[in-house]
């Protein structure tokens, strides 16, 4: 289970490939290290933040839908199997009297998967709570620079 780490794997390739610019909106579960409202840092501790802004919520789809997202500035987006996987399992719905956010939720998984471009995944390992499933989705391009 040590051998690989799938979050800092990740966040090697961030701080490699993803614009200093970009906004990356996530789940709690993929450990992006993201500061709080008070500045205080929160999330994967262990590793300094990325230079991208990041906003975490338990479920990204909590954030907005996707062209909220995009409206307020987010260009990727990275998600957890562990958050998104409830809502594709075969009879699975909301609680009762949160039928509307569990279909919401799924609803914004389900267009990510489809609408975003994946640019990078890596599957569960052999101890999942480890080494959840990543994905990291582009959804929109940053604003070319002014000449």
């Amino acid at each position: 289970g040590f051998q690989r780490d799938h979050r800092r794997e990740l966040l090697a390739w961030i701080g490699k490939k993803v614009p200093v610019k970009a906004v990356i909106a996530a789940d709690d579960r993929v450990r992006i290290p993201a500061k709080s409202p008070a500045g205080e840092l929160r999330g994967f501790c262990e590793v300094p933040p990325l230079a991208q802004e990041v906003r975490v919520a338990v479920f990204a789809a909590d954030l907005g839908s996707l062209e909220e997202m995009r409206a307020t500035g987010v260009t990727y987006v990275a998600v957890a199997e562990g958050r998104y996987d409830v809502f594709f399992k075969k009879r699975r719905s909301g609680t009762r009297g949160k039928e509307e956010l569990f279909e919401r939720r799924r609803e914004f998984y389900r267009r990510l998967f489809e609408e975003g471009r994946l640019v990078w995944s890596r599957n569960t390992g052999h101890i999942g709570t480890l080494n959840p499933g990543l994905r990291l989705y582009q959804i929109s391009q940053l604003p070319a620079s002014p000449p």
